[in-house]
């Protein structure tokens, strides 16, 4: 089963088809043949996910919150070992969620342990103010909220001219037009299915209807249909 990362197609987003030390290659993130190269993807509940042709492949992407971060290079090589296509990276600063988990520092150290595809998931309330420090970091795929303090246009086409992946996200409670002004800049739409901050949430099935509705206005890739 072929998955991609963004500097070409690999199998389960890692190979040989470049590098994130080699911005180059990013500037026209390579996607299946029946994808678009503005092809969006939509994800939901704590990881995101990039819709495939079938419909019926998953992109596995477990989250660093679960490690034991003691040892937290063995984990991530565990977690690859076990299938994991992606490491989700649950970054939150304490303000824009009620909750601290880890900044760049922590990323380098997994993106130095493993060549896994990194998706960086910024619950933080100026991800423009730190942003290069996450693609310095070693990201691939940087989702931002929408909700944050900052020209949410301008940060993500930031991400994009860095050579990196583009994901937007929006809380449960805020609708799917806050994010329409900016499908065209993405690659990623996050639709969370829990109040971002804590794991362990149930799920709430009521933003299904949202994730239908992202559907039903063109989200998914050119030519796609579910």
């Amino acid at each position: 089963m072929e998955r991609f990362n963004g500097v070409g197609k690999t199998r389960f987003g890692r190979g040989s088809a470049g590098s994130r030390d080699s911005p180059a290659p990013w500037k026209t993130p390579a996607f299946p043949e029946s994808f678009s190269v503005h092809g969006r993807g939509i994800g939901f509940g704590i990881g995101g996910v990039m819709l495939k042709p079938s419909f019926h492949d998953r992109v596995i992407a477990p989250s660093l919150l679960a490690a034991d971060f003691s040892r937290i290079g063995e984990e991530v090589k565990r977690a690859v070992r076990s299938g994991a296509d992606w490491m989700h990276l649950d970054v939150m600063d304490g303000h824009f969620v009620d909750n601290i988990s880890f900044g760049p520092p922590v990323i380098a150290a997994v993106n130095a342990a493993d060549e896994v595809f990194l998706d960086t998931h910024l619950m933080i309330s100026r991800p423009d103010h730190y942003l290069q420090r996450f693609i310095d970091a070693g990201s691939d795929l940087i989702t931002v909220h929408v909700e944050a303090e900052h020209d949410v246009s301008e940060t993500l086409g930031r991400i994009r001219a860095a050579g990196r992946l583009a994901g937007l996200a929006l809380n449960p409670a805020t609708p799917l037009s806050a994010v329409e002004p900016f499908l065209d800049q993405i690659d990623l739409l996050l639709c969370m299915t829990v109040v971002p901050g804590f794991g362990g949430q149930a799920f709430m099935p009521e933003v299904l209807e949202k994730i239908s509705a992202a559907v039903a206005i063109g989200l998914p890739i050119h030519g796609l249909k579910p």
